[in-house]
């Protein structure tokens, strides 16, 4: 063989062989990190359910004392809660959808409250800023920039109620206060960090006897309801479950999310719950069954579904489900449909 062949095919292999020892040494070291993993992974799972053990125990001791919950959810005489006043029917969230509410025999209001940047608590939801092409998170604007703003001009029925400005904190309890005893406010909390906690807790304070007796405190976090109602043991919380739908055509990660949501959801039914004194919780349409509904009744929590708006879904959940529902509109009420009909 010529020379420089020969050379050539020694460098050749020589080069293969450096290369299937590199194979073999990230193969090896591939194995040893899953091993790693692995026993990483079983040593955290004894010690997650020690953990939950210990928690589930504790919890017993630790818990908050129960608010005595509104008659008018434990009956079915109603099933439908406003949701923004019925905002698809009335300007969203403002004075005029709440008389709305009441002339259509729905007593039940489901309010958005947020806070500015500069402190200020308003009964208002972000999408009311998108209509009127402020395209910020509520607490990056003042209140000075968003009072004089008319909520009518945005909604589609918006002439039939008149000039609608948002409404403060302070405002709500004012209309609310020399309403019917069977009115109930439900404020959903989207964003609850501790500066808002406080301010929630000074308001709480001033109106503390009318907080306690026609709100109920809606979030979708424990630790915020929590301190809430450790600092006002009468006041009614309830628990918001944000949809995870959305995630369904990506399957593989919609399984893991999946995953993880049923540990946390069975985690705030048999500890959680028991220690805040949740009263409510609310479930997308699209992932509530009788099963789940079960399992909250069976810790005396009334499962409450949104968002139903078409009559045949609110027929469903009426007469089959048993359910109580957040909708968007109370023209498409059964109740009212046949109640029409009528001779």
């Amino acid at each position: 063989m010529i020379p420089s062949l020969k050379t050539s095919f020694r460098a050749k292999s020589f080069y293969a062989i450096r290369m299937f020892g590199l194979i073999i040494k990230l193969l090896s070291l591939l194995c040893s990190l899953v091993w790693f993993l692995s026993n990483f992974a079983i040593f955290l799972i004894h010690y997650f359910f020690v953990l939950l053990i210990v928690t589930f125990v504790a919890s017993k001791f630790f818990k908050l004392k129960l608010p005595s919950f509104p008659k008018i959810f434990a009956n079915n005489s109603s099933w439908c809660i406003a949701s923004q006043g019925s905002s698809f029917d009335a300007p969203e969230n403002t004075s005029a959808s709440i008389e709305y509410s009441i002339s259509k025999n729905c007593p039940r209001v489901f309010l958005s409250l947020s806070m500015t940047s500069d402190g200020k608590l308003l009964v208002l939801d972000k999408e009311t800023l998108e209509k009127a092409n402020i395209h910020k998170d509520i607490n990056k604007v003042t209140y000075d920039e968003i009072k004089d703003l008319n909520v009518s001009l945005q909604h589609p029925l918006g002439k039939q109620f008149g000039d609608q400005r948002i409404l403060t904190l302070d405002c709500l309890v004012k209309i609310v206060e020399p309403l019917n005893d069977d009115f109930f406010v439900i404020l959903h909390v989207k964003h609850a960090n501790a500066i808002f906690i406080e301010k929630l807790k000074q308001a709480i304070h001033v109106h503390e006897p009318l907080f306690t007796k026609k709100f109920i405190l809606c979030c979708n976090s424990p630790i915020a309801i929590y301190k809430l109602r450790k600092a006002y043991a009468n006041l009614v919380c309830a628990i918001w479950m944000d949809s995870i739908s959305h995630w369904r055509a990506q399957k593989r990660i919609f399984r893991i999310i999946n995953t993880f949501r049923s540990i946390y959801e069975a985690i705030l039914r048999n500890v959680i719950t028991s220690v805040i004194g949740i009263k409510m919780v609310f479930i997308h349409k699209d992932e509530f069954n009788t099963h789940i509904s079960e399992l909250w009744q069976n810790y005396d929590v009334i499962p409450i579904v949104y968002y139903v708006n078409s009559p045949s879904e609110k027929r469903y959940y009426q007469n089959v489900l048993k359910t109580r529902y957040l909708t968007a509109s109370l023209r498409s009420e059964p109740q009212i449909i046949f109640n029409s009909q009528k001779p």
